[in-house]
């Protein structure tokens, strides 16, 4: 009993520090894409935020809640298998910004800024310490917006030397493969917690199996010493008469029906 709690406990603890480092990876990477704006959607890291407090509940529920545990044997596994899936779609959402399409995505959202003259460039160049996106002058902050102003007036106002669009791309990447880290931990952990809850119900399966063998058992040799008691009483019993043989007979016929019945089923 002491060596089962202990080692409960040290699961618990386990379980407990790596949630608790991957939500903080979660809130890392949601600060680094607000710091950047990066086109990476605010909503990944916040599901890496909150799915390992989610992953380590169902962990946990088990252990704390046994009898929740037992009895619902199709919500449990249920909930498992969406955190797998779901967290098996959220890599393969991710992989764009980890691949050759990544360009495609910062240019598109690089230009869309632009064109709606957003300040969040001048942002980026700032806090990347950059002009403009392809080069220096390529659509940089401060605009252009007079036929006398200079394409220029990023380097001239911050003197920066180095374009944005592969330091942007960089800290995306970053982003999106942290994210991509939780994600798998995640997918791992219920895998592993699905295959576990699996091998349970089917323990429990064979002990209840074993139980309801035992009692028709039990039943079975009851039924039999009581018809053997029966045929006892009309044969060593010369007083009995032919009315009450008859009926501790047909009680006995009864008996060996019922036990032959057990015997089938």
């Amino acid at each position: 009993m002491m060596l089962t709690a202990k080692r409960n406990l040290i699961f618990l603890t386990s379980a407990a520090t790596a949630c608790l480092v991957l939500t903080l990876l979660g809130v890392m990477q949601l600060t680094k894409a607000a710091h950047f704006h990066l086109p990476l959607p605010d909503f990944y890291p916040v599901m890496a935020m909150i799915l390992p407090s989610a992953t380590l509940l169902l962990l946990v529920l088990p252990i704390a809640s046994k009898q929740v545990f037992t009895e619902q044997r199709m919500f449990y596994p249920a909930i498992l298998i969406g955190l797998v899936v779901v967290s098996s779609l959220f890599i393969a959402l991710l992989t764009p910004y980890l691949n050759s399409l990544s360009m495609c995505v910062h240019e598109t959202a690089w230009k869309a800024m632009y064109d709606s003259q957003d300040a969040r460039i001048e942002k980026i160049e700032t806090a990347l310490k950059c002009c403009g996106f392809n080069s220096v002058y390529d659509r940089s902050a401060p605009f252009v917006t007079t036929p006398d102003s200079i394409a220029n007036a990023c380097v001239l106002k911050y003197h920066y030397n180095e374009s944005c669009s592969t330091k942007w791309e960089h800290e995306t990447s970053v982003a999106a493969e942290w994210c991509v880290t939780v994600f798998a931990f995640i997918l791992i952990g219920n895998v592993i917690s699905l295959i576990h809850t699996v091998l349970i119900y089917k323990k429990y399966a064979l002990a209840a199996g074993g139980l309801n063998a035992a009692i028709k058992s039990a039943q079975q040799t009851s039924h039999s010493r009581q018809s053997s008691g029966y045929a006892s009483i009309i044969s060593d019993s010369p007083l009995l008469t032919n009315e009450q043989s008859g009926l501790l007979e047909e009680q006995s016929a009864t008996s060996r029906q019922t036990s032959s019945s057990l015997d089938l089923s």
